[in-house]
C-alpha cells in the first residue's frame, strides 16, 4: 500500500512539472505577454498571468521605472543561491524572486518576454559595502528559443561598467555544465567558470559564476533588468 501511495505521489509531481513546462511552451508565437512592470506603481513582486510566473518589478532607478529583474546576486542575501545549475534549471529558473534575494528568472520566461516586445537591458554591479556602483545599458535584448539554445542578442552599449556582452556573449548560445554550446575546447560552464552563461571562449564577464564577474572584476552584487519600450 505504501509503495502504491509513493508511486502515485511521484506521478503527480511529474505531471505537475510537465504541466508547468507546457504552460511556458504553449504560449502562442504572436502572443504579447502582459508585463506587470509597465503598470506597477511601486516596486515589488507581481505575476505574469500567462506564464503564472512571479517577477520582481523595480520602479526606483536612475533609468526610470518599469524594470523587470531577470537575475540578481548579492553577497549579503539571507539565503545564498547556487548558480551552478543544469540546463533544465536554467531553462525554468530558480531561487526566490524578491527585493534582496538571489534568483534567475529562467531562459524560457526571458525568451517569451523578449519575443513579445521591444526590450532593453541594464546590468548593475557593485563591490563590497555598496561601493563602486556601475552599470551597462544595452538598447536591445532578445533571447531566442530553446531550439536555438536561447541565443543572446544585445544592442548598443552605454554606461560606466564597461561593455561585458558585445564581444564575448552577443550572438552566443547558452551553456551549462551539461549542455556545452560555447566555442571553447572545454566546457566554459564546467571547466573554467561554475555557472551557466552565454559563452564564446569563456570571457571575462560572467554574472552567474561562483561570484559575479564583469570585465575581469569580481563583484559582490549584480542585477540584470529588462524594460519594455513599447
Amino acid at each position: 500500500m505504501k509503495r502504491k501511495v509513493l508511486v502515485l505521489a511521484i506521478l503527480a509531481t511529474s505531471l505537475l512539472t510537465v504541466s508547468c513546462e507546457r504552460k511556458l511552451e504553449n504560449v502562442p508565437e504572436k502572443a504579447v505577454l502582459e508585463d506587470p512592470c509597465k503598470t506597477a506603481s511601486t516596486s515589488g513582486v507581481f505575476k505574469i498571468k500567462q506564464l503564472n510566473r512571479d517577477v520582481y518589478c523595480e520602479m526606483n532607478t536612475t533609468f526610470g521605472g518599469g524594470w523587470l529583474v531577470i537575475q540578481q546576486r548579492s553577497y549579503y542575501a539571507p539565503d545564498e543561491e547556487s548558480f551552478n545549475r543544469n540546463w533544465a534549471e536554467y531553462r525554468a529558473g530558480f531561487g526566490t524572486v524578491g527585493k534582496d534575494t538571489e534568483f534567475w528568472l529562467g531562459l524560457e520566461p526571458i525568451h517569451q518576454l523578449t519575443k513579445s516586445g521591444d526590450y532593453e537591458l541594464v546590468v548593475e554591479v557593485k563591490d563590497d559595502n555598496d561601493e563602486n556602483y556601475a552599470f551597462a545599458r544595452y538598447s536591445r535584448i532578445h533571447v531566442a528559443s530553446e531550439s536555438d539554445k536561447y541565443r543572446l542578442a544585445v544592442g548598443d552599449y552605454s554606461g560606466t561598467a564597461g561593455d561585458g556582452l558585445s564581444q564575448e556573449a552577443n550572438h552566443m548560445q547558452f551553456t551549462t555544465f551539461d549542455s556545452d554550446n560555447d566555442n571553447y575546447e572545454d566546457n566554459c560552464a564546467k571547466d573554467v567558470w561554475t555557472g551557466g552563461w552565454w559563452f564564446d571562449h569563456c570571457g571575462n564577464s560572467v554574472l552567474n559564476a561562483l561570484s559575479p564577474h564583469w570585465n575581469k572584476m569580481g563583484k559582490y552584487y549584480s542585477r540584470m533588468m529588462i524594460h519594455r519600450k513599447l
